[in-house]
């Protein structure tokens, strides 16, 4: 890195590019937002393999694991594990693209934690809700 001035305005190679930052604070606020993102796109990576492994191990769907056989028999596991698979995958991608859109438009890092903290409740009660139907009840 090429120095101009007293740690006034450097030069510097970052992703590639040749860019130049007015000082200090420009590149720790630079430096903070790659790690928001890389942050973020592991937290999608991770939900997304959540919903693979509640499709190939529906044990891990909470209170399905505790309830006794007579119950277990009155769930649609496949439809119901194939259901949480899909939602995981569409919030998993969702928090990835919102996330890195948001960056590349210079979004305020609050803005983007508060999208990605929406897509997960949001997801978390619509799993919650539509869930239901595939808990058979007993027909009168």
């Amino acid at each position: 890195m090429a120095y101009f001035g007293f740690c006034e305005w450097k030069c510097g190679k970052i992703g590639g590019k040749i860019v130049l930052l007015r000082n200090f604070v420009e590149l720790e606020k630079f430096i903070f937002e790659m790690v928001l993102l890389v942050i973020n796109i592991l937290m999608g990576c991770f939900i997304i393999w959540l919903g693979y492994r509640v499709k190939s191990n529906p044990d891990l769907i909470a209170d399905y694991n505790t309830m006794p056989e007579h119950k277990k028999k009155k769930v649609d596991i496949d439809g119901l594990s194939t259901f949480m698979k899909k939602s995981f995958v569409i919030q998993g991608v969702l928090i990835i693209t919102l996330s890195v859109i948001m960056t590349i438009f210079r979004f305020n890092e609050m803005v983007i934690f508060g999208v990605v903290f929406n897509v997960m409740l949001i997801g978390l009660i619509i799993m919650l809700v539509k869930g239901q139907k595939y808990y058979r009840k007993k027909k009168k």
